[in-house]
């Protein structure tokens, strides 16, 4: 969890989304049915994340802004060792 205060603490909008995508990727998000929820827990530990519309835009396939694979490998790899 200090990791992940490290990479969230003071983050917003597509940083914030670029982190869940990446946790989602890396299988460590689970039992969340939707982002709504997910954000809420976020804010709760986390503080002020940025806006649930904007981090949804990034989170969204079909949006234009929509994160790709190659935008969250360098936060994956970070994710990738955690322990």
């Amino acid at each position: 969890m200090k990791k992940l205060h490290e990479l969230l603490d003071g983050k917003k909008g597509k940083y914030a989304a670029t982190i869940i995508r990446a946790l989602k990727e890396c299988g460590y998000l689970v039992g969340y049915e939707s982002y709504n929820k997910l954000y809420e827990s976020m804010k709760t530990e986390f503080g002020e994340i940025g806006n649930i519309s904007g981090i949804n835009s990034f989170l969204n396939e079909s949006n234009k802004c929509y994160l790709k694979k190659e935008d969250i490998a360098p936060t994956i790899n970070i994710l990738k060792t955690l322990k």
